[in-house]
């Protein structure tokens, strides 16, 4: 799995990144640039995109359903699941929940594109690292058992480590963690890998972008004996995440030197 940012140019203005794509500063509503994405995805051995979304009625809902379309149109084998990003800002309560699990049913997940585990649609939840997981896992649990468990259900597991969820009463289908720093995490049911981190309001990277370690990481990575791999990111600029090609790290493949690393040593 891979994050995957659908709101540009908007995110590039305002929060501009240290980098600079090698497409340019582009926009995710241009059709073929989509498609180039999915072919770099392919090509990095990426299955699932978890498309940035921030729930029903937001502009992010129409960037989320282009992407499904163009996917479908294109007969990519890639397949979708959003990442819900408002968790951290409103906590909503288990009837608020059960009504963004409803929405992502009713208008994306019965499309060809969407990525469905043991049954279920995949649903992840950003929360805040620093967050009560029993109270995240009692809502959002809740939520999806009163709609018929609908959903496969991964939520971000917090700084306190495997302890702290496994005592949860409310277990979901599968616990992620993220925490960025070392660029690579092997915790819960995930291993997590990430190229740089380089918020742009930040002067300096608190993860310098190596290729070296990036490769080294990887192998570990791709080791790592875990059900769920998730990438931080394809296209995550303004955090400076991103494995997608820039300027400064080109490569004869078109894909850029992050893509190639994970075409040759992620199978």
């Amino acid at each position: 799995m891979a994050y995957y940012e659908v709101g540009y140019p908007y995110q590039f203005t305002a929060s501009p990144p240290h980098e600079t794509p090698s497409a340019g500063f582009y926009n995710t509503n241009d059709t073929p640039l989509v498609q180039s994405h999915l072919e770099a995805l392919r090509y990095a051995h990426v299955d699932i995109g978890l498309a940035s979304w921030w729930g029903p009625g937001t502009p992010s809902d129409n960037d989320v359903s282009r992407v499904l379309n163009i996917t479908t149109d294109a007969g990519s084998p890639l397949r979708w699941a959003v990442m819900y990003r408002r968790e951290p800002n409103d906590h909503p309560d288990a009837g608020a929940a059960a009504v963004v699990l409803r929405s992502i049913r009713d208008r994306f997940a019965s499309r060809p594109s969407y990525a469905y585990v043991d049954g279920g649609f995949l649903f992840v939840l950003d929360a805040e690292p620093d967050s009560d997981p029993c109270s995240v896992s009692q809502r959002w649990v809740s939520a999806n058992d009163s709609l018929g468990r609908p959903a496969f259900l991964v939520l971000r597991a917090p700084n306190t480590g495997n302890l702290a969820v496994r005592a949860c009463s409310k277990q979901p289908a599968a616990w992620l963690a993220w925490d960025q720093g070392p660029g690579f995490l092997v915790r819960e049911d995930g291993a997590t890998l990430m190229p740089a981190w380089w918020e742009s309001a930040e002067t300096a990277p608190r993860l310098s972008r190596d290729l070296t370690r990036f490769r080294q990481q990887l192998a570990a990575w791709n080791d790592a004996g875990v059900r769920f791999r998730y990438l931080v990111s394809f296209n995550n600029w303004p955090a400076g995440t991103q494995v997608e090609s820039a300027t400064n790290y080109p490569s004869d493949s078109g894909y850029g030197a992050f893509v190639d690393a994970l075409h040759d040593v992620w199978p």
